[in-house]
């Protein structure tokens, strides 16, 4: 069965921690849940994202996580050909999806961790292929624009010289 392949439950596991955490990275893709608490990702240009209680985190890459306090955390890898190439096409950069942005894909997070060890290999790797598919879309319509915006843009594009002359 070589299609079970394609999206494979590395482990999901619940952090509770206070101090700094160094997340490192076994399969292809990172989700983090933040069940309560809250906690900051530092990025590369000196920022950070804060994720408070109720937020998701898409990690394509290993990293560094510095709780407010005490936080808890449910932890999801997943490996194989269907999420190394989505962790390719995010190019290194970290997603905060918002509370309640992607409530079923933290459904199925928890329906993995719940069933962990416990399911057979072919439901659990179609529960974490249907997580990839839910958080990729949640990325995806965080990051579009509204379709007037679109078009506005398009039109700048098309018309540079006129528009700025």
């Amino acid at each position: 069965m070589t299609f079970l392949r394609h999206c494979v439950l590395d482990g999901c596991k619940t952090l509770t921690t206070g101090q700094e955490t160094a997340l490192g990275q076994t399969g292809a893709l990172t989700l983090l849940f933040v069940k309560n608490g809250s906690c900051h990702l530092p990025n590369e240009v000196g920022g950070a994202l804060l994720a408070m209680a109720g937020d998701l985190l898409v990690l394509p890459k290993a990293a560094i996580l510095l709780p407010a306090g005490t936080c808890t955390i449910l932890r999801c890898q997943l490996s194989g050909s269907a999420p190394e190439e989505y962790a390719e096409s995010l190019a290194g950069q970290v997603h905060l999806l918002p509370r309640g942005y992607c409530g079923s894909a933290q459904l199925l997070l928890a329906q993995l961790a719940e069933g962990q060890g416990q399911m057979p290999l072919a439901l659990a790797s179609a529960l974490a292929y249907s997580l990839l598919c839910q958080v990729a879309l949640a990325v995806q319509q965080q990051n579009s624009l509204p379709p007037l915006v679109e078009e506005a843009l398009a039109q700048i594009r098309d018309h540079y010289a006129e528009v700025y002359g």
